[in-house]
C-alpha cells in the first residue's frame, strides 16, 4: 500500500526512528538509490553543459548512465551497511560475527526488491560475496568515519561514469566530493534515527548461535 501523501512528507522532512531491521533496509535502499541518482546526473550535466539536454534522448548514452546508476546504487548499499554495522555492532567479537549474514541478507532483499537490470543477467551475487567480505574485514578494526568508508563507493561511481572532460583529476576530484557529501549526509541521518538495540537483537535472532 503506498503511503498517503502527509506521511511520505513527513517521512522525508523528519525521518522516522529505525527500530527494525526492515526500516533500516528501506532507508539503506532509498537512500542508495537516490544518491545514486543524484551524482551520476549532476556530474554528467555538469562535463557536457550545453550536451547534456542532447545526449539525453541518445539511446545509447541512457544505457550507459543506467549501468553506472545502478552499479552505483550497489557500491552505495554496501558502503551504507557498513556503516550501519558500526552502529550495530556488539561488543562480543562472536556476536559481531554472526550480525554479518543478516546484514548480508538485508543487501540482498534490497536488490531483489527491483527487476533485474539487463546488464546483470547474472544478477547480484558478486556484489553480495563482496559485501558479505567487506562487512567481516570491517570487524577486524574500530568502525571507520563515513568519509573512509564512502571512497570505496566514490571511486567505482567515477570508474561507471558514461563520459568524462578532457580533466581527468578534476572529474575524480568532483565525483568523490559529491559522494562523501551526499555520504555524509546519510551518516548523519543514521546515527540520529537508528535504534541499534533492537535492530541488533533482530538481526542476531535470525543468525544461528
Amino acid at each position: 500500500m503506498k503511503k498517503p501523501m502527509l506521511r511520505r512528507l513527513r517521512d522525508y522532512l523528519f525521518q522516522p526512528k529505525l527500530r527494525a531491521a526492515a526500516a533500516l533496509g528501506d532507508f539503506i535502499a532509498s537512500q542508495a538509490a537516490y544518491l545514486a541518482q543524484r551524482t551520476s546526473l549532476e556530474f554528467c550535466r555538469n562535463t557536457l553543459a550545453y550536451s547534456h539536454q542532447y545526449l539525453m534522448h541518445d539511446p545509447s548514452f541512457m544505457d550507459a548512465l543506467r549501468v553506472c546508476r545502478w552499479e552505483s546504487f550497489a557500491a552505495l548499499v554496501e558502503d551504507m551497511l557498513v556503516c550501519a554495522e558500526g552502529h550495530l555492532r556488539p561488543d562480543d567479537a562472536a556476536a559481531a560475527q554472526r550480525l554479518v549474514a543478516p546484514l548480508a541478507a538485508l543487501a540482498r532483499g534490497m536488490f531483489d526488491r527491483y527487476e533485474r537490470p539487463r546488464h546483470r543477467p547474472q544478477g547480484w551475487d558478486d556484489v553480495l560475496q563482496r559485501i558479505t567480505q567487506r562487512l567481516a574485514q570491517a570487524q577486524l578494526g574500530a568502525p571507520r568515519p563515513p568519509l573512509v568508508i564512502s571512497a570505496v563507493s566514490a571511486q567505482r561511481l567515477y570508474d561507471c561514469m558514461p563520459v568524462y572532460s578532457d580533466n581527468k583529476e578534476k572529474d575524480k576530484e568532483a565525483a568523490f566530493g559529491a559522494v562523501r557529501f551526499g555520504f555524509a549526509g546519510f551518516a548523519a541521518k543514521l546515527a540520529a534515527a537508528l535504534e541499534p538495540a533492537p535492530v541488533r537483537r533482530e538481526l542476531l535472532a535470525l543468525s544461528p548461535a
